[in-house]
């Protein structure tokens, strides 16, 4: 019994990584994603907002 929990743990743990890692790159992804679509960054525009608020 203890191999299956420590097995759903792992499970778990990486779910949790692949969310954390698809909520950091999804802005660089959309941005070229924007970018392909108009040919303008959305991306830049936001951060630099971000930096002088």
């Amino acid at each position: 019994m203890e191999i299956i929990s420590i097995l759903i743990q792992i499970i778990i743990l990486l779910l949790f990584a692949a969310a954390c890692l698809g909520f950091i790159l999804f802005p660089v992804l959309f941005d070229a994603d924007v970018k392909n679509k108009t040919g303008k960054r959305f991306l830049n525009r936001w951060l630099t907002g971000m930096e002088f608020k």
